[in-house]
């Protein structure tokens, strides 16, 4: 075992502060690693940790920052404990990592913050206008928050983020269990009785923590530094910071090296974790620092805003990764509403989006019941999906209003809505039904698809861009571009669909109407219509008229699951950036 020295110092930063620091040196080391611990702790936590760094060869500096641990509670004159907020927690990792690395020169420098710390480091190198801060080898950040994994409303946040010149200072004490760090319970008993680990906080830094961090999954991922290494390191049994979060930040960056590593039932405090866990966890991001050490430095690395068109022209593995069916069929992370998404073919599109790692679902129906066992079955797909189920009638404006209120009191951003509520009537020409044969079909079809994407639409723009667009599909149906009221012989002879195909008519027109409304704000919008397909709605016509329907198929063959699958996937993902206001017929030639 190598020796190593720890030493500790009070340094300057902005406004008279000075902030306890302490710095693990070995005899040679080989880089640097600049620490931003997290909320409601302090860096003489991480005494059996950052040894092992430095016996690596890794010289570590952390520091208590502003409102937490010492530097709350030994300096005279210091801001109260809690009392920090984003702006002034940047200024003063700006400020430090400066004088480290003028002190240090010559040594690479690594990036690594813990859970709002984490936050911090991504915020560091994603703020606009950007921080002056030096070369960077790479970035760690643990458990970071980037949302919470159970956060309140937004309306809330947006209040308190509003009135924060009035309110912010409010002292608050935020209720975090000791048992949602960690599964140590040595850890969690040190935790209650740790008089350094302030257990308050201001309204105006929670709010920071939670407002700027949301902004780093729907703006602000765009100015990650495409040369600068990034390794995300979450427990997906995290409680407090949302795995699902960290999981779609790094789907969306375009660095040339990242990974996130998942530990299986790992809750949040990674290196304060039972057993030999945090051990492990410490030996994992120390490999991580070594291979990125290893790997040559480009040529731009130096430079912070590299340019992302430059890179992707001069490496051709990144252009490899571009033209994946990985990368352009990818909805990994997405936040997707489906209307109608418990059944038919609206339970097919819900499998698709949870089988290919959406991070949240909200799907809709007016059964109860029928919502209940749909999300038992998509959560036995992928248990890291979040669903949740609205029971409404979008017949009605105020069902769908329902439904808009519910999203927006718990999202500020969705990327993918799938307008699939829908009904149809049958009956003859002379005895069609105004109210049930109109009226709730219209409704439905047509009037429920404009209401969801007029109240949604805020959050559908939100960190959107040319070529990373959100999506709107209307599912619609041949039978609005055919003249055939039969339904393809669903029917019995005397009656029609009349209004089934007048509404899927308008449907179509109405997505043409919406995308051109919509492109300028990256919102693309695309109607799929479908031929016949065996649904549990369909089935038994389908079976009794089999050979009429089949003899009209030039594939020979109804449409099945993965056909609605593979069609929606390119309608919801990047493979579908540069198209919008197409109706995609899906009948197999049957319209033709």
């Amino acid at each position: 075992m190598s020796e190593i020295e720890i030493s500790t110092e009070w340094v300057k930063v902005d406004n008279g502060v000075e902030l306890y620091s302490k710095t693990y040196s070995p005899q040679s080391p080989k880089a640097l690693v600049f620490f931003v611990h997290g909320f409601v702790e302090h860096i003489d936590r991480y005494t059996l940790i950052f040894p092992l760094f430095a016996q690596a060869g890794y010289k570590v500096f952390a520091f208590d920052q502003r409102g937490f641990g010492r530097s709350a509670h030994e300096k005279p004159g210091n801001p109260k404990p809690g009392l920090t907020n984003w702006k002034l927690a940047l200024g003063d990792i700006q400020k430090l990592m400066g004088q480290y690395s003028e002190k240090n020169a010559g040594l690479p420098m690594f990036l690594m913050g813990h859970s709002m710390g984490g936050g911090l480091t991504l915020g560091a190198v994603t703020r606009k206008p950007s921080l002056k801060l030096p070369a960077l080898r790479g970035v760690v950040a643990m458990s970071p928050l980037i949302l919470l994994t159970n956060p309140p409303p937004n309306f809330l946040i947006r209040f308190v983020n509003r009135c924060k010149n009035v309110i912010g200072g409010l002292t608050i004490s935020p209720a975090i269990n000791p048992v949602d760090r960690t599964h140590d319970v040595e850890v969690q008993e040190a935790i209650e009785e740790d008089v350094l680990a302030s257990k308050t906080a201001t309204l105006g830094g929670v709010s920071d923590m939670l407002r700027y961090g949301s902004l780093l999954l729907s703006r602000d991922y765009v100015n990650y530094p495409a040369n600068t290494p990034l390794l995300i390191a979450h427990g997906d049994a995290d409680n407090l910071n949302s795995f699902n979060a960290s999981q779609e930040f790094i789907d969306k960056v375009t660095a040339r090296s990242k990974q996130l590593k998942r530990y299986p039932g790992a809750r949040h405090e990674l290196f304060m974790e039972a057993d030999q866990l945090k051990f492990e966890v410490a030996r994992d991001v120390i490999a991580w620092l070594d291979n990125v050490l290893d790997e040559p430095v480009p040529v731009s690395a130096n430079v912070q805003a590299t340019s992302k068109l430059h890179h992707r022209l001069m490496s051709s593995s990144d252009n490899r990764d571009r033209f994946s069916l990985r990368k352009l069929y990818s909805v990994e992370g997405a936040v997707c509403v489906v209307t109608g998404g418990a059944s038919g073919l609206g339970f097919v599109i819900s499998q698709t989006l949870v089988a290919n790692g959406v991070s949240r679902l909200y799907i809709t129906s007016r059964k109860s019941e029928q919502l209940k066992q749909a999300v038992k079955e998509l959560g036995s797909i992928n248990p890291n999906c979040r669903i949740e189920y609205i029971s409404s009638d979008l017949s009605r404006k105020a069902g769908v209003d329902a439904v808009v209120s519910y999203v927006r009191s718990r999202e500020s951003r969705i990327d993918i809505l799938v307008n699939n509520s829908g009904a149809t009537w049958g009956a003859p020409l002379g005895d069609f039904p105004e109210a049930k044969g109109w009226d709730n079909i219209m409704a439905l079809n047509v009037k429920a698809s404009f209401y969801m994407v007029a109240g949604l639409a805020e959050l559908l723009e939100q960190g959107k861009s040319s070529s990373e667009p959100a999506h709107v599909v209307n599912v619609s149906s041949v039978a609005g571009i055919t003249s055939d009221v039969s339904s393809g012989g669903l029917l019995a002879k005397d009656s029609g669909s009349w209004s089934y195909s007048a509404s899927k008519a308008a449907l179509n027109h109405l997505t043409k109407t919406l995308a051109h409304t919509l492109a300028r704000k990256h919102i693309m919008v695309n109607a799929v219509l479908p031929g016949t397909f065996a649904t549990r709605m369909t089935r038994h016509a389908v079976a009794n008229n089999k050979d009429h329907l089949l003899s009209v198929q030039p594939t020979g063959r109804y449409g099945d699951d993965s056909d609605i699958a593979a069609t929606l996937l390119f309608l919801v993902s990047k493979a579908s950036a540069h198209v919008t206001g197409n109706l995609l017929i899906l009948d197999g030639g049957a319209a033709l």
